[in-house]
């Protein structure tokens, strides 16, 4: 999986825990502000993509996740962390867990 597919399934989780059109979630939208997600809400999304991933999130970590820009960058930190010292994986690909 590669950040277009990561940024897609991310979208694609907001959609299903908010019922907000993909299309309108753009990535400097704010989950508060444009999309009027509650902070249950956000933490449904970070717990699916947590879920989705096999990562976890710090709460430091959790607090930024305000945008969809945002989210892809945590993730791809924290996937990042998780494939540390896999030398069979390429750095240009996410690992999902299905």
């Amino acid at each position: 999986m590669d950040k277009t597919e990561l940024t897609d399934a991310i979208r694609n989780i907001i959609h299903d825990v908010a019922d907000i059109d993909p299309a309108q979630i753009k990535g400097d939208t704010h989950f508060v502000k444009d999309l009027g997600m509650d902070s249950l809400m956000g933490l449904e999304v970070v717990a699916l993509i947590e879920r989705r991933y096999s990562i976890k999130i710090s709460e430091d970590d959790l607090m930024q996740i305000l945008t969809l820009d945002k989210a892809i960058e945590i993730a791809i930190q924290y996937i990042g962390k998780e494939k540390a010292g896999d030398s069979a994986t390429s750095p240009n690909k996410i690992h999902e867990v299905q």
